[in-house]
């Protein structure tokens, strides 16, 4: 197996055990809640700072299992309008949305990475109740960026390997 295939392989069981902790996540918010909402209505005794807690967590779940819905190609697209192409098209259009969606990834981590270290530094904390830093929330934002990024990049490759296929078995120039 070469370094890539293993490195590829890896990178798809980080993505996957990210997507996994989203998941567990979620199941403790929605107990969480749920034990919330029946503390408050019977015991007359809600649980404090749910409200808050609930919100960090919609952030990580949110961040650690989308680079996994971009593998598995279940992200919000717009069927309609890429059904209206031909097949060339339609790869050279996701090739094309997946250099944007690199780019834009990148940025947001470079700039993502530059604002948590700059919090991280200041050790500036949300206000409320909770006294949590800023930057591990800042953080989950960071490496989803980047996990986001390479997969970006290897829709990329995919399909302008599927585009160049598909125009030399069609005989186009």
């Amino acid at each position: 197996m070469n370094i890539v295939k293993l490195l590829m392989r890896g990178f798809d069981t980080i993505i996957g055990f990210l997507a996994i902790c989203g998941a567990v996540i979620m199941a403790g918010v929605t107990l969480l809640v749920g034990t919330d909402v029946v503390m408050r209505y019977f015991f007359n005794h809600p649980i404090e700072n749910v409200n808050e807690i609930t919100e960090h967590c919609l952030v990580y779940i949110t961040f650690l299992v989308a680079p996994w819905i971009l593998k598995l190609d279940q992200h919000v697209r717009m069927e309609g309008v890429l059904g209206q192409f031909n097949l060339k098209n339609q790869l050279l259009i996701n090739f094309i949305t997946s250099i944007l969606g690199s780019v834009i990834c990148a940025i947001l981590f470079i700039s993502g990475f530059q604002g948590t270290y700059d919090y991280y530094q200041r050790g500036l904390w949300f206000p409320g109740g909770m006294r949590i830093p800023q930057y591990p929330i800042l953080l989950a934002l960071v490496v989803s960026y980047l996990l986001l990024f390479i997969q970006f990049l290897r829709r990329t490759y995919e399909y302008f390997r599927s585009w160049s296929k598909y125009k030399q078995n069609q005989g186009i120039p």
